[in-house]
């Protein structure tokens, strides 16, 4: 109810508002129908007098009103209803978004996280559903109690009837949305795997090896095979499903004509009258309609609140743990890893482990060793993005975790191994280093200059305003190049005093490798400078 709320209140008030209006109607209109009904069989019997006539018509004009209302009011609430829908739906995707950036980056490298985030994501719409199971829960108690109260005028032993035809409907919707439910959640690591192979058919970062080694066919194979694993229980529970809803269906109409054939002898027989006779069918129709549709409410909260279960799981999920100080006992102290172990998750042993070394302002350390020797984890540890699982590490005297993030962040600055690109502008890429200065033309220069992109940024048509990547129709880069505007983006933040590049010149030459170096030096003065090289120089 909150995330419906949040998303409009007054479409949200509007739509509860029609709910009752629309609970009422139905018994008011078929009310007004037996009148019309029996005013007449009285004219007939007694003869028509313009009382009875401008009776008729009244009741009549009367009847359309409330039928053109009920029109009216069911399809402004259904056009609520898609503006509500569609505004949820993007408020729970920034709320799940907003969610993913509090988290600690170590649970997105967890295959179980991303099951459950993929579950968080995969229904936005689904609240909604659950909001509205409740507000035409309220609807249909309305139109259950007027159609009862006219009823019971009838026969008691005809309500408790009707109401029992439409238990077993009930808790067979149960059964079936807890199966699909499970299915579902079993189903995640297939969805997730299924999604992978689709981005590897689609990115062009994949599809340059695709066409190359002509891997692409097998890829499409197990894609199908996917979506047949998919298919084949919901294509077996919709058939077991239909047979079941074609038997509760055929009780249902066999209830309802039993009542009709009782209401029509009773008409027969004159104990009530042609209008009361129409006034009672239809009460036994929406009576009937309103009890499968109070379970079948009840069902489909049930169903939304299991579906909505993994939505609420991942947004209670625990955020980051930050520290609140802003600097250390110790300025100038710089960074400290104290006999720094980690070990990941479900590996049989540490990656880092008994690491100890002291790095003060103005010094710079390169780390040099063989592939998987720990020297990225190092870099996620010394940038907060793990939490060592033994030892502490300190800047300036204060363990990392005691650090204020936002703090924390600007005093650091890295370029990962594995450092990405953005479909935005060359500027925006560089300028992502620093958000505080994202707009700032002149920082994106003097980074560029710092980062040697600004050869790059010189041969392009609108400067630092150029698009880059193809996928929005821009400007495609080399590695090279790539590689130039991920260092300035590290440059960008000038307050930084603790600087990390690993492997910074995998992919320029080394002609450009050695102006960088040499700038680097000018730069990490005063600074303390982490350097993880690929080669020697």
């Amino acid at each position: 109810f909150g995330l419906v709320w949040r998303a409009g209140p007054l479409l949200s008030l509007s739509m509860i508002a029609f709910s009752f209006i629309n609970g009422i109607t139905p018994a008011a209109t078929a009310y007004v129908a037996a009148k019309v009904i029996d005013t007449i069989t009285h004219g007939i019997k007694h003869g028509f007098s313009p009382e009875i006539e401008r009776l008729v018509l009244m009741l009549v004009i009367a009847e359309a009103t409330l039928l053109i209302v009920s029109s009216i009011l069911g399809k402004v609430n259904g056009h609520l209803s898609t503006l509500l829908s569609d505004q949820l739906s993007e408020n729970i995707k920034t709320t799940v978004l907003e969610k993913t950036l509090s988290i600690d980056y170590a649970h997105f490298e967890d295959p179980d996280f991303n099951d459950k985030l993929l579950r968080a994501n995969n229904d936005p719409g689904r609240p909604l559903g659950v909001v509205n199971n409740w507000l035409g829960l309220s609807s249909i108690i309305i139109g259950l109690v007027t159609a009862v109260s006219l009823l019971a005028q009838y026969s008691l032993l005809a309500v408790v009837i009707v109401t029992i035809s439409a238990i077993p409907g009930f808790f067979i919707n149960i059964k079936w949305s807890k199966r699909h439910f499970l299915i579902e959640q079993a189903r995640a690591p297939v969805h997730r795997r299924q999604h992978y192979l689709q981005q590897v058919l689609t990115q062009s970062t994949y599809m340059k090896e695709v066409k190359s080694f002509g891997f692409g066919r097998v890829l499409l194979d197990e894609y199908t095979s996917k979506v047949r694993v998919l298919t084949k229980d919901r294509r077996r529970i919709a058939i077991q499903q239909s047979v079941v809803g074609t038997l509760i269906e055929l009780i249902s109409t066999l209830t309802l004509y039993v009542a009709y054939g009782s209401v029509a002898l009773s008409a027969a027989s004159g104990a009530i009258t042609i209008g009361q006779m129409t006034l009672y069918m239809q009460m036994f129709r929406q009576a009937q309609g309103s009890i499968s549709g109070l379970f079948g409410s009840f069902g489909g909260i049930y169903a939304g609140r299991l579906h909505l279960s993994p939505l609420f799981d991942f947004l209670d999920m625990e955020r980051s743990s930050t520290g609140d100080l802003t600097e250390g006992p110790l300025p100038g102290d710089g960074l400290r890893f104290d006999d720094v172990g980690f070990q990941y998750p479900g590996a049989p042993k540490p990656a880092v482990d008994g690491v100890s070394f002291h790095i003060r302002p103005g010094q710079s350390v390169a780390l040099v060793g063989e592939n998987g020797a720990g020297k990225s984890t190092l870099v996620k540890l010394l940038t907060r993005l793990y939490h060592p699982t033994a030892g502490k590490i300190t800047l300036d005297g204060l363990e990392l975790h005691r650090w204020k993030e936002d703090a924390l962040r600007a005093r650091m600055s890295a370029l990962f191994q594995d450092y990405r690109w953005y479909g935005f502008s060359i500027g925006e890429n560089i300028g992502l280093g620093n958000v505080a200065s994202l707009k700032d033309e002149q920082k994106w220069t003097a980074a560029a200059e710092s980062g040697l992109a600004a050869d790059v940024v010189d041969v392009l048509p609108d400067r630092y305003h150029t698009q880059l990547g193809s996928y929005f129709g821009g400007v495609e880069l080399s590695g090279g190049q790539w590689q130039r505007v991920a260092l300035s983006r590290t440059y960008m933040r000038e307050g930084a005093d603790v600087i990390v590049l690993d492997e910074p010149a995998a992919a320029i030459d080394s002609i450009t490798e050695t102006r960088m170096l040499g700038r680097f030096k000018v730069l990490m003065k005063g600074r303390i400078a982490i350097l993880i090289p690929h080669r020697f120089s």
